[in-house]
């Protein structure tokens, strides 16, 4: 089976109860059987403009949770730039301009900063649920110990959160989540266990952390390796995407990498989230509002741009992302309307998927025309680029028609259930004409330009793309 950890990240499993005993264990996984099982792990979010989590998800919908820490802006990396750049926009406006989506908060403890902005959240009206990081405490504590406090953390949840109004709730029950390592998956099939013997039906979201082996040009959806050692038996192989800006952690290691900033990376990490959430389980996090420490707010930045102080920046120049994170996260939520009178015709060229084996030398537009310049050593290469990423439906009675200089090209479709437009037969030739009865009312997440194989070098052009009845 091929399981796969995301980074920041995710893993949507279902577990069945094991019975107490020594806590190490109760780490075997499996799927849980039939829609009456007594408790369930899961991973799901919100679906837009309905007040709790829906199963199975709604495609069609965007279905996202945000990650809400509590940290201010004056702790955070952009706080210590010079001159600072400034974070104008309260987060709970943000939040309530989108009613469709949940929060998650990190959580350690009743007296931490995570319980007070979970209330602050729940009084707001904002529907939110704890994400409890479990951490243990030295290295002196064995594990029964450990799980003990686990337990009586979990004990403070459910007395004191899970029936608040309005806590995150899925199919009717409240939400708790555990944020730990995967050697510590053991810990999730008690926590399980001591929720069934309190008699509560709960919903636990599970995010493992740790180990990231990155992948190609997607360094922020990273995958953990799957074959960890505590990791055994089944696990549900549908999982949960979660995207999220580059870091920079030199506010807590002075010797940590930093990275170029780059914001379109967030921009491509979301769009290649996107898609995969039809090969998942349809759903997509995104962490995280609040996350000033690390510089991967989301919230709107302004100010100068600056490389000072080097220590913090490694000399590369800093500049404020203004409402940019956010709109990405707001356009998501957004239902799909009709198809825009500017549809591919804003200029948009941004490359998101392609094989190592593949070189671009340009990818350009001009005057309704889409250019691509690039080199295919091996002849069985893959590139794909976004030239409009606004969802739309397809209405009744349309063709989609372009031309083409070269038969590696095409224009694809991607839409909300999963399918594509290469799932029919491309026409030969260079004048092209699709009927899209066949997806009529289908929502298009994305209208891409895609070269599949050819020749080793080609230069090739895509032009007079249009819908017409």
């Amino acid at each position: 089976m091929n399981v796969r950890y995301v980074h920041g990240m995710l893993l949507l499993v279902l577990l069945e109860a094991c019975a107490l005993g020594d806590v190490r264990d109760t780490h075997r996984i499996r799927r849980t059987q039939g829609p009456d099982a007594a408790m369930t792990l899961d991973m799901a979010v919100t679906d837009q403009g309905i007040a709790e989590l829906t199963s199975p998800p709604d495609r069609s919908q965007r279905q996202m949770l945000v990650v809400f820490h509590p940290t201010a802006w004056a702790d955070g990396f952009r706080a210590q730039l010079i001159p600072p750049q400034t974070a104008p926009s309260e987060a709970f406006s943000l939040l309530q301009a989108l009613p469709g989506i949940g929060v998650l908060v990190p959580w350690d403890g009743p007296d931490s900063e995570g319980q007070d902005l979970l209330a602050s959240c729940l009084s707001r009206g904002v529907k939110a649920a704890p994400l409890y990081v479990v951490n243990r405490p030295g290295n002196n504590m064995g594990d029964d110990e450990f799980a003990s406090l686990v337990g009586s953390r979990i004990n403070w949840l459910v007395s004191h959160v899970t029936d608040l109004e309005p806590v995150l709730n899925y199919e009717g029950r409240p939400v708790i989540a555990l944020r730990l390592e995967p050697e510590l998956i053991w810990l999730v099939a008690f926590v399980q266990s001591h929720l069934a013997s309190l008699g509560r039906s709960i919903h636990l979201f599970v995010q493992f952390t740790g180990s990231f082996a990155e992948q190609g040009a997607t360094p922020n959806l990273s995958f953990i390796s799957p074959c960890h050692e505590n990791v055994q038996d089944e696990v549900y192989e549908d999982y949960f995407i979660c995207a999220a800006p580059q870091a920079n952690q030199r506010l807590s290691d002075e010797t940590a990498r930093v990275r170029r900033p780059d914001e379109s990376t967030f921009a491509k990490t979301v769009r290649w989230a996107r898609r995969k959430m039809d090969t998942a389980s349809g759903l997509l996090m995104v962490d995280g509002l609040g996350a000033f420490r690390n510089d991967r707010q989301l919230d709107p930045i302004v100010g100068a741009s600056t490389q000072e102080p080097e220590s913090l920046t490694a000399g590369y120049e800093y500049s404020p992302h203004g409402e940019s994170r956010w709109n990405i996260i707001r356009s998501m939520m957004e239902p799909a309307g009709s198809l825009p009178t500017d549809w591919v015709q804003r200029g948009q060229m941004v490359e998101i998927e392609r094989t190592n084996d593949v070189v671009v030398s340009s990818a350009t537009y001009a005057d309704g025309v889409y250019r691509i310049d690039l080199r295919n050593p091996g002849g069985e290469g893959f590139a794909e680029f976004v030239i409009d990423d606004r969802p739309f439906v397809i209405p009744d009675g349309v063709f989609l028609k372009y031309r083409r200089s070269d038969s590696a090209v095409r224009i694809q479709l991607r839409f909300s259930d999963g399918r594509r437009l290469s799932s029919l037969a491309l026409p030969m030739g260079e004048e092209i004409s699709i009927d899209l009865g066949p997806f009529v009312g289908l929502r298009v997440e994305e209208t891409t330009l895609e070269y599949v194989g050819g020749f080793l070098e080609i230069t090739a052009e895509v032009a007079s793309i249009r819908m017409e009845r």
